[in-house]
């Protein structure tokens, strides 16, 4: 909500300092900053996303207990790292990315994101 209010704050250079640790930020600490936030944001303990192993994807948890806004703030945190220059080891399927860009997805979306899905349909339809 506050970074709603005033949506330019969120163009503005982020400089990070980590409380007890002398350091000039200029680009590492902000890098760390983001990390460590991601880490705890996909921690699948917090229960926000679910890992598949097989794809090595992440996903939206269907039964997790946040509403909405944690998911704005999620998004709000990737884009700030994007936007500091800070590259992000986080794996969506090609649809998040679609829809990001404003486009539709498809049912070949399934392969990437839930191959089993894909695998179960033609199986079925070829029996």
């Amino acid at each position: 909500m506050i970074c709603m209010e005033n949506p330019s704050d969120l163009k503005k250079q982020l400089f990070v300092e980590f409380e007890g640790e002398q350091g000039v930020d200029e680009g590492g600490v902000s890098k760390e900053f983001f990390l460590l936030v991601l880490e705890e944001i996909f921690n699948l303990d917090i229960g926000m996303f679910t890992y598949d192993k097989d794809t090595k994807l992440f996903w939206f948890n269907s039964s997790s207990l946040e509403n909405e806004a944690q998911y704005t703030l999620v998004g709000i945190v990737m884009g700030l790292a994007i936007y500091n220059n800070c590259i992000l080891d986080v794996h969506f399927p090609m649809v998040v990315y679609r829809k990001l860009m404003g486009k539709k997805g498809t049912f070949l979306d399934l392969s990437d994101s839930h191959p089993v899905y894909i695998y179960i349909i033609f199986f079925v339809k070829s029996v």
